[in-house]
């Protein structure tokens, strides 16, 4: 024997519930292919902006920090440059 046809309320529930599972699904997809697609194009095209910021405030902070420490070790004794920890930020 087959079973009795279900409700026409409850088929009308497991479309809609169908319909919204794909647009959900479509537009999960749509989004990130768009941010990648976004970002695939930046770093394509050079424009990376972790490179480019970065590399100036380390070779400026490197040649301040390499200056301020010449004209303190020439002033201080090295015994408390020793015990002092090494910074990377020039104060």
């Amino acid at each position: 024997m087959t079973p009795p046809p279900p409700h026409p309320a409850l088929l009308a529930r497991r479309a809609r519930v169908r319909r919204i599972r794909a647009r959900v699904a479509a537009g999960a997809t749509a989004l990130f292919l768009g941010a990648f697609s976004g970002l695939y194009v930046q770093m394509a095209t050079g424009h990376d902006p972790v490179l480019g910021t970065s590399t100036a405030q380390v070779a400026s902070a490197t040649t301040s920090s390499s200056s301020t420490s010449s004209s303190t070790s020439s002033t201080s004794s090295t015994s408390t440059r020793d015990s002092e920890p090494m910074t990377t930020a020039a104060s």
